[in-house]
């Protein structure tokens, strides 16, 4: 496994989960950092953050507004869910461990991308 060091512009950076999952606790935790969005799991800080172009960023939530919770792959980024409907976010480009959440917290990720939430999408 890697070894995690810290992630240059996310020690201050303003985290935001979607308006669904405020009072559920673990969420997708996404920050803008200018030119690159970073993604979090709230349930576990000590994994790095994965970090994406503005552009891949956009380009992902925008599939996931159409495609929705079923797989979904770009160039950089890859979402597996298993039967149970738990999500695994994989970052491609770079070599930080994956993300898992729940169906439900990616439920709610999904309702505030799907409903134009514009600290998920860093429009």
């Amino acid at each position: 496994m890697p070894t995690q060091r810290p992630v240059p512009g996310t020690d201050h950076a303003r985290w935001h989960t979607a308006r669904a999952s405020s009072a559920t606790g673990g969420c997708v935790e996404v920050a803008d950092l200018g030119d690159l969005v970073a993604v979090r799991d709230s349930k576990d800080r000590s994994l790095a953050p994965h970090l994406h172009p503005r552009g891949a960023w956009r380009e992902f939530t925008a599939r996931l507004r159409t495609q929705g919770a079923v797989p979904v792959t770009t160039d950089r980024i890859r979402v597996d869910v298993a039967p149970d409907g738990a999500v695994t976010l994989h970052d491609l480009a770079h070599r930080t461990p994956p993300h898992s959440y729940t169906a439900h917290e990616w439920d709610c990720f999904l309702d505030g991308v799907r409903n134009l939430e514009p600290e998920l999408a860093c429009a």
